[in-house]
């Protein structure tokens, strides 16, 4: 027969069994409001009956069951939910991200006040209009020397904040590395920790809670996946790069580039450029260098423009005192070689030509015909040569306006002389307003316009090579590329700041043959009013028709940008929403159904001791026999 013991060892497994639950459901209910923690259960199995089957076996009755054994503690998981979940958080992060820092651009165009800058820039017209009326009236003077003080102050500003807004993200982008590695680095140690544990036999519940958690916060800064394939290692994906496995961490870092204004670079340790889908840090690396550097750049231009336009009319008009030659903004050239050679490449070897501005010779007419075949190259934003073809039987202005609306690295129009310019691009160029190629097949530019001195590939221009300006037809007729950031330093000229009768508001007249030696007089106003048209008149910037358009483009692409990634943030809010509210479900404590598992065990726990007891009485009786 069977001993009177099995009964104290079945109902003594009974007790163990369920005070392990109700050990487990205690630790459930304290985790209640621990949005990491996942649910546990204890999984029992029947214990192994007897006898096994023999032929020495006792001859009675089997098989006898031995009760019950914990077999193992799990928590509720649902890995594919939770790759779901951390793939739509990455994308929840980028655009919610992405519209913090579009949000924080718009908000710096109108932290100027109740006059933003495209007002300022209406006035500053304006002044010139009242000063082209009465151009000997000091106090209109006056006026349009404070409104282009004030317009100048507002540029400045803008490129200040704009330049501090890109460089706190850089802040946040190494920090932001710094944080990756920390997480990675806890990742590896845990995973240690867990497969120790594993080895042991034991589920390490908590630990793989805390895991998970981490991982979790690494998928909001950075897009991964996360390979549970092998129960003894884990690994976690960028891309198709490993950024853990098990024991090991391929860091990150961030690096300074100096092509990139000493920002830094996220890489792999090895120096490889991280690539990026999604993520926090994918959202601060398109702000800082799309978003805010598209805005810099945009203001750079604007300022370059703006100075080298007013200033080429300014300049060749007369002064209060008959004096001409002054430019209106101060213009400060790159390098220091006046014929706009410089050290691209920083190795203190001049290498390259920067020129901003070229402008041929000959006087032509917007509606002149070209009167010859052939094909202008010209280099488009990235760098590469597009041809654009020309017809004898078109007309100037159809050449220019084609040429504007192309994404090529050039500008194209007639100055007040009618002379041919082409004006560098500064947006999405790199370098940034430098011309980088021109090239004629036929004669319309060393012929008709007089900018080049030879057709063919001879006698192209070309930014990477020295001494460029010598293949201009007018070697006096360019304007070098302006130092870094013109919208930082653009300034009055110093000498027109101290003194408003400095202000070239007349035209003048050519007595002697060389050019214009004798202002029209004090009354006249007719430079006054060139530069007043240049609001409204054939003003590219970009891919601006005008200045004004120009500026309005600019805010209102921020905007549109803005207004996506705040609908993106809230359609991917929504749907984290769901998936967490299913892995909830899954994952999550309900305090109810633990009460009712608490009392279930109660009763199995009471029963159990019930074994016991009755089982020890049995013994007595048998002990008392003797």
């Amino acid at each position: 027969m069977s001993s009177t013991f099995l009964g104290i060892e079945i109902g003594k497994r009974s007790l163990v069994a369920y005070q392990t639950g109700l050990n487990v459901i205690g630790h459930n209910l304290a985790n209640t409001d621990n949005e990491s923690y996942s649910r546990q259960k204890v999984n029992t199995v029947t214990e192994v009956p007897i006898y096994e089957p023999s032929m020495n076996r006792p001859e009675r009755p089997g098989q006898i069951g031995q009760g019950v054994e914990v077999q193992d503690i799990r928590r509720a998981r649902d890995i594919f939910l939770d790759s779901r979940l951390m793939q739509e958080t990455g994308l929840q992060e980028y655009w919610d991200k992405s519209h913090e820092f579009l949000n924080q651009i718009e908000k710096i165009h109108n932290s100027l006040g109740d006059v933003n800058l495209r007002e300022k820039l209406d006035i500053f017209w304006s002044r010139w209009q009242e000063l082209s009326l009465d151009p000997s009236e000091r106090a209109v003077r006056e006026s349009l020397l404070e409104s282009s003080e004030s317009l100048v102050d507002s540029i400045n500003s803008l490129f200040y904040r704009l330049d501090r807004g890109r460089r706190e993200i850089n802040e946040k982008v190494t920090g932001t590395v710094e944080e990756i590695n920390n997480l990675s680095g806890a990742i590896r140690d845990l995973n240690v920790k867990i497969l120790k544990s594993k080895t042991m036999g034991d589920n390490p519940n908590d630990l793989m809670d805390t895991r998970d958690a981490l991982t979790e916060k690494l998928g909001k800064l950075v897009n991964i996946t996360v390979n549970h394939k092998d129960n003894d290692e884990t690994m976690i994906f960028i891309g198709e790069r490993i950024l853990v496995q098990g024991p090991v961490v391929n860091f990150l870092a961030a690096r300074g580039n100096r092509e990139n204004e000493g920002l830094a670079d996220v890489r792999w340790e090895s120096g490889d450029l991280l690539k990026l889908e999604s993520g926090s840090l994918q959202a601060m690396l398109e702000a800082r260098d799309v978003h805010y550097k598209r805005e810099i750049e945009a203001m750079d231009s604007l300022a370059a423009n703006l100075m080298a336009r007013i200033n080429e009319l300014h300049k060749n008009g007369f002064n209060n005192y008959g004096k001409t030659g002054n430019d209106f903004f101060t213009y400060v050239s790159k390098g220091t070689d006046p014929l706009g050679n410089v050290d691209a490449n920083g190795d203190n070897i001049a290498e390259s030509t920067f020129i901003f501005q070229i402008k041929g010779i000959n006087s032509l007419q917007a509606e002149d015909i070209i009167g010859e075949n052939g094909n202008l190259t010209l280099a488009d934003s990235g760098g590469g040569l597009v041809q654009i073809p020309y017809r004898s039987d078109e007309k100037i202005s159809d050449l220019v306006a084609r040429i504007n609306v192309s994404s090529l690295n050039v500008n194209a129009y007639l100055d007040p002389e009618g002379r041919l310019a082409f004006t560098a691009k500064g947006t999405g160029q790199n370098p940034p307003m430098v011309i980088k190629h021109i090239e004629d097949s036929g004669r319309f530019l060393s012929g008709t316009a007089g900018m080049l001195n030879s057709s063919g590939a001879q006698g192209a221009f070309d930014y990477s090579r020295l001494n460029e300006y010598a293949r201009l037809t007018g070697s006096e007729l360019f304007t070098r590329t302006p130092h870094d950031h013109p919208a930082s330093w653009i300034a009055i000229n110093r000498v027109i700041k101290n003194d408003a009768n400095q202000i070239a508001a007349s035209d003048g007249i050519d007595y002697t043959g060389a050019g214009k030696d004798t202002a029209i007089g004090q009354g006249d106003g007719s430079i006054a009013m060139a530069i007043a048209n240049l609001r409204t008149g054939d003003f590219p910037i970009e891919n601006s028709a005008g200045i004004q358009d120009f500026y309005v483009n600019m805010i209102t692409t921020t905007g549109v940008k803005a207004s996506r990634a705040k609908l993106e943030s809230e359609k991917y809010s929504a749907l984290v929403q769901h998936l967490s509210d299913e892995r909830r479900q899954v994952s999550g404590v309900n305090m109810d159904e633990e009460m009712t598992h608490m009392i279930a065990m109660q009763h199995a726990y009471a029963a159990g001791a019930r074994v016991v007891s009755t089982m020890d009485r049995m013994l007595d009786i048998i002990l008392k026999m003797a």
